[in-house]
């Protein structure tokens, strides 16, 4: 998400942001025994680095936890934001009817429910399936980037982080206004 905010804002070509460096700032955590969701992140950012973060490539991932954190150089080198709206994942609320207002300003996280069956083995189409709407807590976050409408379906499209191999080549289409997998019930945005 932050790496797209960039993008836009920078107009630069979109690269991936530092995960060694949320690792390295936040002294809590370490790359082998941290499970961290995407509002994590955003707190960690926030606390520790100041909303701010640099390139992968001037800070590359070593899966070492070092904690060698400099903000001085963060602040000088790194990427920062303003702004940033959250809900909380552990209190639901939908949220689906406004996010098509947001997503015309930028794209952003969305909580999502990833364990059920359709979820893990979607290959296409418009997911619009009630069985990951029972399958527990949001446990999984994906990036919106836009929306259509498919033979009068309405659908929201999003990124995940699976890889091309997943989904429409790492996107999945789910549909709108039903919460499907969770969608519209938590979400982070940074503008």
């Amino acid at each position: 998400m932050i790496s797209a905010i960039r993008s836009l804002n920078t107009r630069k070509p979109l690269e991936p942001m530092s995960a060694q460096e949320v690792f390295d700032c936040n002294p809590n955590w370490c790359i082998c025994n941290a499970t961290v969701t995407a509002y994590d992140v955003y707190q960690s950012i926030d606390e520790y680095i100041g909303m701010r973060l640099d390139l992968e490539r001037d800070k590359p991932f070593t899966g070492q936890c070092t904690h060698t954190c400099n903000k001085t150089i963060i602040d000088k080198t790194g990427y920062g934001w303003e702004n940033a709206g959250y809900t909380y994942p552990q209190h639901p609320f939908d949220r689906e009817k406004v996010m098509s207002d947001w997503l015309s300003k930028v794209p952003f996280v969305v909580y999502t429910k990833s364990s059920s069956h359709v979820f893990q083995t979607y290959a296409g189409g418009i997911l619009d399936s009630d069985e990951c709407n029972n399958t527990g807590p949001l446990d999984h976050s994906l990036l919106l980037v836009g929306e259509g409408v498919d033979n009068g379906t309405d659908y929201w499209i999003a990124r995940n982080n699976y890889g091309e191999g997943w989904g429409e080549k790492g996107y999945i289409r789910l549909g709108k206004g039903k919460n499907v997998c969770g969608i519209g019930l938590g979400y982070i945005i940074v503008e």
